[in-house]
């Protein structure tokens, strides 16, 4: 069954908005198109996470949208 969440937050900046979606386990369950207006996505994680689901989460939005990633350093 596929999802169709809210956003968790929305970032508003002078031109538009956009929002940011949180969740536990919600990569296997939403309706990702939904969420794309634009064609443009940024996957923001960190350096333990990425190694073990950037791949996936870049290979499944790269379907919707042209996909980059920021890798945030552990402190």
């Amino acid at each position: 069954m596929k999802l169709n969440v809210k956003p968790s937050l929305v970032v508003s900046i002078p031109k538009r908005s956009y929002p940011i979606f949180v969740g536990v386990d919600i990569f296997e369950n939403v309706d990702y198109s939904q969420f794309f207006i634009g064609n443009k996505a940024l996957i923001v994680t960190d350096d333990h996470i990425a190694p073990i689901l950037l791949d996936r989460v870049t290979k499944t939005l790269s379907k919707f949208a042209d996909v980059d990633f920021l890798i945030l350093k552990k402190w």
